[in-house]
């Protein structure tokens, strides 16, 4: 019976918390774990304003997609994660444009606190059978 298989991507920031930035099961479904506007080197948000922001955590999510042969296509359910509804409007706009129809399922809540007091996060679950551990 084969493993999952862990990535942790040496093109983003180095945490050094216990978790893997993506997880492949065995029947080929891959787990992005939460992503924000995180510069890849420094570790800090790139910016305090929402767009920069949400443009670095797409930009982390399209880095770890590209490592593991995968894109914005076989994404089948993100979780958007929002310190505050007033920023829902800017942020589906970018995510309208950083994904295209069909659209993945999608569920959008409001925490009351984010790493590095980001104000937005992502999570994902994407097809990744054609990659599937070996």
């Amino acid at each position: 019976m084969n493993e999952p298989s862990h990535l942790f991507s040496a093109k983003l920031f180095q945490s050094s918390a216990p978790f893997s930035h993506v997880t492949v099961s065995r029947g080929g479904l891959a787990f992005v774990s939460g992503l924000i506007g995180q510069a890849w080197d420094t570790g800090e948000l790139v910016s305090t304003e929402l767009r920069d922001q949400a443009e670095a955590m797409f930009d982390n999510l399209a880095v770890l997609m590209a490592e593991a042969g995968l894109d914005a296509r076989h994404v089948l359910r993100t979780t958007l994660y929002l310190t505050s509804y007033e920023d829902f409007a800017e942020v589906n706009a970018i995510y309208r444009e950083r994904l295209s129809e069909p659209y993945p399922s999608r569920v959008t809540m409001q925490v009351a606190g984010l790493p590095l007091g980001a104000r937005v996060q992502i999570d994902a679950v994407v097809d990744a059978a054609g990659i599937a551990s070996t």
